[in-house]
């Protein structure tokens, strides 16, 4: 039920955020915006400034006239993402100067496309933010000397099915803390662990969701790779934070990378 509910709060916020940016669009263009609503209808109330006075607007009365003032702003009975009404976007008032259907294919597409566009720039804030609170990162490849990077460890990434590690309930996700009593410092110093007891029996000290415990498990040469290994992918993570600075070009690097892996698939 959580997870439905998250889901639900998250396409409404992009949405909403979807038909703002044809809203806000619209409105610099000059154009007739009749309503922008919040959810789908039918309508429980709405706002509408006319004459520099405000009026509220019960239900959908078939009175209601759009043209009698501004845009009505209205929030809908059912709460999931929400629309916006454009006049002649249907085609109707080709020959008006405030209607979509008069206006040149480049003021249309404009609105049209406005609302990829905010979806994206959306993504680059939300992004940015992670970056400035701090975002889990492989820091094999090196991060930038202005970050600032704790909760440093050695996690599982990949487990090789029927591997040594995977008979002995290993997951992908879990934490490596040490061997034989020993602890590691980075993931070189557990591969050099795993080669210097190739065939021989080990305890290794894992832990997942805040619980440490201790595996037995036999380093072998595994087929795959022709490499000692008990059959896992492993990488230094840490959460990585950025000066705002930093965070904000990593935000569009990062929006530019899934926009082109979105366009790809």
């Amino acid at each position: 039920m959580i997870t439905l509910i998250i889901f639900l709060v998250v396409l409404s916020v992009l949405i909403l955020v979807h038909e703002f940016g044809h809203f806000i669009v619209a409105k610099r263009a000059g154009l007739r915006v009749d309503e922008f609503g919040f959810g789908f209808p039918p309508r429980v109330v709405g706002i509408q400034r006319i004459n520099g006075r405000r009026r509220i607007v019960w239900g959908s009365p078939k009175t209601f006239d759009p043209r009698e003032g501004g845009t009505l702003y209205s929030i809908n009975a059912l709460p999931i993402g929400g629309f916006v009404r454009i006049k002649g976007e249907s085609g109707e008032g080709a020959l008006e100067p405030d209607s979509f259907a008069s206006r040149n294919a480049r003021t249309r597409v404009t609105v049209i496309a406005a609302g990829v566009i905010m979806n994206a720039l959306l993504a680059v804030v939300l992004i940015s933010v992670g970056y400035v609170k701090g975002f889990p990162q492989v820091l094999d490849a090196g991060v930038s000397k202005y970050a600032h990077v704790q909760d440093q460890r050695i996690e599982i990434v990949g487990v090789l099915p029927e591997g040594p590690a995977a008979k002995v309930g290993i997951h992908i996700g879990d934490r490596v803390i040490g061997g034989n009593e020993q602890v590691f410092q980075n993931a070189e110093e557990f591969k050099t662990f795993v080669t210097e007891f190739l065939e021989k029996q080990v305890q290794l000290t894992v832990e997942r969701n805040g619980i440490k415990k201790e595996v037995n498990v036999v380093p072998i040469i595994l087929e795959q790779t022709e490499k000692p290994g008990i059959g896992v992918g492993i990488a230094d993570i840490g959460v990585v934070r950025y000066p705002v600075w930093l965070a904000i070009p990593k935000g569009f690097e990062l929006t530019g990378i899934l926009l082109k892996t979105v366009v790809v698939s």
